[in-house]
């Protein structure tokens, strides 16, 4: 089972799944004329179905949460928009957890909303995709320059995004 766990935008897809499918997955892209096909080191297939029994435990987690309705726009990585009902952030954080992190669709719905910065916690791998997304770049562009700056909200990332493995089938 391989399923895209993340969509990066600029032509990076992320799978994730059983190891022996994530690497029939990477043999198949790089036979089909990818550039790259590397796994990534995780813990656990993070993104996709194998993670059920995580979502349930964050379900359960949450439901015993006082969670309150955010201060600053809060986007789902599942929905790629703005999420305010503390219920409806709730869900959206379990359903992440199972969920296809749709990156280069927030990136662009947070940067349309007026987001002009943003702040990586504990990584260096965000923080460049989100300037290689501001308005203006083709996709396809990439490129540490300074990113976007001027006016406009902050954007809070933390660090995550990579190729997700679990053993068996």
């Amino acid at each position: 089972m391989v399923e895209a766990a993340n969509d990066n935008g600029g032509g990076q897809v992320v799978v994730s799944g059983h190891v022996a499918a994530v690497e029939r997955a990477m043999a198949l892209a790089k036979a089909r004329g990818a550039r790259r096909a590397v796994p990534l080191p995780v813990s656990a297939p993070f993104h996709c179905r194998l993670m059920q029994p995580a979502a349930d435990a964050m379900a359960t987690a949450l439901a015993a949460a006082d969670l309150r309705a955010p201060l600053v726009p809060v986007y789902a990585n599942v929905t790629a928009a703005p999420a305010a009902d503390p219920a409806a952030i709730r869900d959206l954080l379990v359903a992440q957890v199972t969920g296809t992190v749709r990156w280069r669709e927030s990136v662009v719905a947070m940067h349309g909303a007026g987001v002009a910065q943003f702040v990586e916690f504990g990584g260096k791998v965000l923080a460049p995709m989100c300037k290689a997304h501001r308005p203006g770049r083709d996709d396809d562009e990439r490129g540490d320059d300074g990113g976007h700056r001027g006016a406009g909200g902050i954007a809070l990332t933390l660090p995550g995004l990579c190729a997700n493995q679990s053993s068996g089938e």
